[in-house]
């Protein structure tokens, strides 16, 4: 019998009114867009699903940081989510690794529209369509499994959600909507791409991407044609068990990390099951890397062609309106050493995007980082490469830093005790990375 065609918005890692991580001094023009750029990816997420007029909504975690307590992020979700009332739009929630269950609990009031599970197992909802259900929407919880056993990475061998459905239950279509996988959960070896990311992970913008594990023994025995996924940063799709697996990654980016095209899913579920996934841009403030080789014999001019071909080369949408950039230099000669100065190459970056003055996306130059030099023929430079070796056997850890004070001609001597409450603040690998830069300026002529 062919299914009743429907089509319904994906979305998650709304991170309502949570200020981006990393994004150092800028202009005051440019500090409204940056402070707002979560709540403007919501409502272009509610605008879309009124516009495409979807059946529904699905929201797959991490709404909101419960460590911002932001009033701000509950009002403007609770405003998105009665405009998709007003057009008859379900909406259907999972708590996240960033808003658990309890967080919900604590006084928000939501619209009759929408449907939040969390906490304990909830039953499944089937919506209608002229009295015909077209589609069920299951809650399915994370359930870890300790098989007591590693693999050669001495990661643990399996974990799985273990979700029963009754077959009285499933519809002509079935959506499981995933509650976060929590930071105890182990995952598969053959899915792992990361370590999978905690709260904490969130708000310190450190994001690894993982796919969740999904044991094959149990999902080939549900009868779900389409997995939904959240708490991931970048989107991906993947065949499991009869279904489709898809997480829509997050609407806006929090931290540098968090770069490529952002934005939420529609999907559409033609009459014979197939699926069909279309990608939404939301973000409106786009984090990105450009990086710019310089020959040892080159001219400013055919830098600055380079750094405009870089950043063209680099898909975009009209929805974006400000890029914070990360540009790597790399490379050798004169000039690359002149790009060392920090002016020098900041004034390059001005003269180079002069001719995209007023066009969007603006492109706000966050940072400059070089690439660690080599010689142009090994050991023709002896000091410059022996002192680099040294850098690399450093560890880039926290204690770094403490380390090489205890083993100087500064331990125990007053400056000791004043550089040692600075040192939290200190970035080891920025630290190792502008040692280098240094020492290769200063040593490279074998002086």
């Amino acid at each position: 019998m062919p299914l009743e065609p429907f089509r319904f918005l994906h979305a998650a890692n709304l991170f309502l009114d949570h200020q981006l991580h990393g994004v150092g001094p800028v202009p005051d023009h440019l500090r409204e867009p940056l402070e707002r750029a979560t709540l403007l990816a919501w409502e272009r997420i509610v605008d879309a699903a009124i516009t495409r007029q979807v059946d529904f909504v699905l929201l797959a975690g991490n709404s909101f940081d419960a460590a911002d307590h932001s009033l701000t992020g509950q009002v403007a979700l609770v405003e998105g989510l009665e405009s998709l009332d007003e057009h008859n739009i379900p909406v259907f929630i999972v708590p996240g690794s960033a808003d658990p269950d309890m967080a919900w609990r604590l006084g928000m009031s939501l619209p009759e529209n929408v449907t939040r599970f969390g906490g304990e197992l909830s039953e499944p909802v089937s919506l209608s369509r002229d009295g015909r259900p077209f589609v069920t929407i299951h809650h399915v919880m994370a359930n870890t499994r300790d098989l007591n056993a590693t693999d050669g990475n001495g990661l643990d061998e399996l974990a799985v959600f273990a979700p029963h459905f009754d077959p009285d239950e499933c519809g002509p279509f079935d959506i499981a909507l995933l509650e976060s996988v929590t930071n105890d959960a182990a995952i598969a070896p053959e899915l792992q791409d990361h370590e999978t990311p905690s709260s904490a992970d969130w708000r310190s913008g450190s994001i690894p991407f993982a796919k969740p594990a999904l044991d094959p023994e149990v999902v080939k025995q549900c009868p779900i044609e389409y997995w939904a996924l959240g708490d991931n940063t970048h989107r991906q799709s993947w065949r499991v068990g009869r279904g489709l697996a898809h997480s829509p990654g997050s609407t806006q980016g929090i931290s540098p990390t968090d770069t490529g095209l952002l934005g939420c899913t529609l999907v559409e579920v033609e009459s014979d099951g197939r699926v069909r996934e279309s990608f939404i841009p939301t973000a409106r403030v786009r984090w990105e890397n450009v990086t710019v080789s310089v020959p040892p014999q080159t001219t400013r001019e055919y830098v600055m062609q380079q750094l405009r071909n870089g950043l063209d080369a680099i898909p975009r949408t009209t929805q974006e309106e400000l890029w914070l950039v990360t540009w790597n230099i790399t490379g050798s000669g004169r000039f690359y050493d002149d790009l060392q100065d920090l002016d020098c190459a900041r004034r390059l970056w001005t003269d180079a995007l002069q001719s995209l003055a007023g066009s969007s996306p603006q492109f706000h130059l966050r940072k400059i980082q070089y690439t660690n030099p080599v010689a142009d023929e090994p050991g023709t430079n002896f000091l410059a490469e022996e002192f680099s070796r040294q850098l690399a056997s450093w560890p880039a850890t926290p204690q770094l830093a403490e380390q090489l004070i205890a083993a100087s001609q500064l331990a125990d001597t007053a400056w000791a005790n004043r550089l040692k409450p600075a040192l939290a603040e200190v970035n080891p690998q920025a630290a190792i990375q502008e040692a280098h830069r240094l020492g290769w300026a200063w040593l490279k002529n074998g002086i």
